[in-house]
């Protein structure tokens, strides 16, 4: 019987559906993604059988709601889009019979999984995510999957998780023709001298890119240019899309591949998003982390890493305008090696390797 995997990828944000990209291309078993990410069919559609699942966020039908068991994370009653969601992955389960299931992130689709009798790898995240929820979706996997290294695990993750993770070792976009970390610096020093001539940048000029993700909580077009004008000698660039952003900052646009913008830049500010964090670890500079706000302070407890591991200049909210000078300072004083080391160029190729021996196990 052909081996054949599925993943559920979460719509919110990229790295969710970052991560999973860079291990199908590494796959080779049949795949089936199961999501609702608006990029889906650019993203998988080339690489798997692609289902694209209704929004479970919609209004309810209903005036009162019943209670929400601890074990639950979202489960409101009375919303349709929720029922059609649950019922198509339900059903295209029950079709495809996958060995395994990689769930990227929702503990509901994974404890559904699991009652339906599907293998699951659920996909942890940073934060406290101790609870019944949580609980109920790791205690029914198989195994666990940290796209991260045990270097970014955090010290009060209990011993039983621990145990029951694989880690990847810093698991984000793969770049073509890369395969160790010594190319991956070849890749940054070859193309930094066309980024910048392609945006007009000189030589001695130094580059601040602010990379902005999708999950919300941006700072603002005015404290952004703010900080431009605290650092007159420098170039700013917003890769992503700000709103309200004046004429004195140069924006992108929302890219694909943010690499080429970023390869420019002496400087990547940021949030501590996954995904973030392994773009600027893979054009290895250095690196202002600013958290935001996620449930289970997800962002902040990944941070608090960055800072132990001293890989970044974490501060804990967008500063003064007069406080930039030293922050960029600060920050390009740090080897950037430290940072580089938190991405591995090979971690989709592992992790792809991984997921296909333990498929063998539940494969008839």
């Amino acid at each position: 019987m052909t081996r054949r995997l599925a993943f559920y990828v979460h719509h919110h944000g990229h790295g969710h559906s970052a991560r999973t990209r860079a291990v199908l291309d590494a796959l080779e078993a049949d795949v089936t993604v199961l999501t609702s990410a608006a990029s889906a069919h650019d993203t998988f559609a080339r690489h798997a059988d692609l289902v694209f699942l209704p929004r479970d966020d919609g209004p309810s039908e209903l005036d009162a709601q019943p209670p929400l068991p601890d074990h639950v994370h979202y489960a409101p009653a009375g919303v349709p889009g929720l029922r059609r969601r649950m019922a198509r992955i339900a059903q295209v389960l029950a079709d495809t019979a996958p060995a395994l299931l990689v769930v990227d992130v929702s503990s509901e689709v994974a404890q559904l999984a699991r009652l339906m009798g599907v293998p699951t790898v659920v996909v942890r995240q940073h934060g406290a995510r101790w609870d019944a929820g949580h609980r109920a979706a790791y205690d029914g996997a198989v195994a666990l999957l940290a796209p991260f290294g045990p270097e970014l695990e955090e010290p009060d993750v209990p011993e039983r998780v621990r145990r029951r993770t694989w880690y990847a070792g810093g698991l984000g976009r793969t770049l073509p023709g890369t395969s160790d970390p010594d190319d991956r610096s070849r890749r940054s020093r070859t193309t930094r001298a066309t980024a910048r001539h392609r945006l007009g940048w000189d030589a001695a000029t130094t580059g601040v890119a602010l990379l902005l993700g999708r999950g919300g909580g941006q700072p603002h077009a005015d404290d952004v240019e703010a900080a431009a004008r605290a650092t007159p000698d420098h170039r700013w660039l917003v890769v992503g899309d700000l709103p309200g952003a004046a004429p004195l900052l140069s924006t992108t646009g929302w890219v694909d591949d943010p690499l080429p913008w970023l390869d420019a830049a002496d400087v990547v500010v940021g949030s501590a998003g996954h995904n973030t964090i392994m773009e600027a670890s893979l054009v290895a500079r250095s690196f202002v982390c600013i958290p935001q706000r996620r449930p289970f302070d997800e962002q902040f407890r990944k941070a608090a890493r960055l800072r132990d591991l001293d890989v970044a200049e974490v501060l804990d909210g967008w500063p003064e305008p007069a406080a930039w000078p030293g922050i960029v300072q600060r920050a390009r004083r740090r080897p950037t090696t430290r940072l580089a080391a938190v991405a591995d160029p090979a971690a989709a190729t592992r992790t792809a390797r991984w997921l296909e021996d333990l498929a063998d196990r539940y494969t008839p």
